[in-house]
């Protein structure tokens, strides 16, 4: 069984095939398209798709109406993923990382770091879980969000200035590579071409988005059936409102009561789990220990397989393992 596979059928590829055949593999009409969708299905008015991910962090960065800079100082979330972390260090911006929220993984507010030289917060959502970014724009602060776990959720887009979209592999839409950039307050002015994302990667973006639907009933199903074996368990479900329809079902995390057994009996029974907060910036900072309720969760919430492509006796099994967690 595989941890996760994207949800991409066969005849999405007819899409790809129709942008070679119209010789238009760069940038152009179909990546266009995709920027029109995502702003129907994101309420964001200004969106640019670009190729990679480093891509779309600097160019957020250099925004003017950002005001962020070398030498500036934001705040974070010590779950942001660890890429954030390198980049920030790369544009040589200072990042003060914040403990998280035990119910949520989100940046804990009751227990924030002093913001005295701050310019802005930059927060991510994950798990279903939408960042509440109200208090800091309260606070005068510019607010930069990743919404790549957020895709079809209620997000309340006028608190924040910049949200980006991750379109790598294992996300909710993948072109197999590249990142979004989005806002409503700030224009995005066009990059040059050549950082643009190509109708080539676009179009298989545009298929996914068009059949979210889809795939989202199918997610939704597995998710509740995991939820109903969770009924009389110990362990807590680690997400958002499962088998709810404004859940986006992408990923099912659980808080392991017990994880050290937890794991060894599933590795014995070779189900796949993944560290809910693994690859995050907490990783590598130095004074971890610092930040308690992180180190927490980082330890003991995982993430089970749920994906459209999962086969019967696969969700069975998971549901089965979901039950007799010790």
């Amino acid at each position: 069984m595989q941890f996760y596979k994207p949800s991409i059928k066969r005849s999405d590829m007819q899409s790809v095939l129709m942008s070679m055949a119209d010789e238009q593999v760069g940038p152009g009409r179909r990546c266009r398209e995709f920027e029109g969708e995502l702003r129907r299905f994101l309420n964001f008015k200004n969106v640019v798709a670009l190729r990679s991910p480093v891509t779309a962090f600097f160019f957020c960065m250099e925004l003017r109406s950002l005001g962020i800079s070398e030498g500036d100082k934001v705040l974070a979330s010590c779950f942001i993923p660890l890429f954030y972390k390198m980049m920030f260090e790369e544009a040589g911006i200072e990042v003060a990382y914040a403990d998280v929220n035990l119910d949520n993984g989100q940046i804990d507010l009751s227990n924030l770091p002093d913001l005295k030289g701050v310019k802005a917060v930059f927060a991510c959502g994950y798990l279903g879980y939408v960042p509440d970014v109200s208090v800091f724009k309260q606070k005068g602060l510019k607010v930069i969000c990743d919404l790549t776990e957020c895709i079809g959720l209620d997000v309340n887009v006028t608190d924040i200035d910049v949200a980006l979209i991750s379109l790598e592999d294992d996300r909710i839409i993948t072109s197999a590579g590249g990142a979004v950039v989005m806002s409503n307050g700030i224009g995005l002015d066009k990059p040059v071409r050549e950082e643009l994302l190509s109708d080539l990667n676009a179009s298989l973006c545009l298929q996914q988005l068009q059949n979210y639907e889809f795939y989202h009933k199918k997610r939704l199903e597995i998710q509740r059936i995991y939820g109903k074996a969770m009924d009389t368990s110990s362990n807590r479900i680690f997400s958002h409102v499962v088998g709810e329809e404004r859940d986006n079902a992408f990923r099912f995390a659980v808080l392991f009561d017990n994880f050290k057994d937890a794991i060894g009996f599933l590795e014995k029974r070779k189900v796949p789990v993944q560290k809910a907060f693994a690859n995050t910036a907490y990783e590598e900072l130095e004074n971890k220990e610092s930040f308690k309720n992180a180190s927490y969760l980082y330890s003991r919430v995982y993430s089970f397989p749920l994906y459209y492509y999962m086969k019967t006796e696969e969700i069975d099994l998971v549901r089965k393992m979901l039950a007799a967690l010790p």
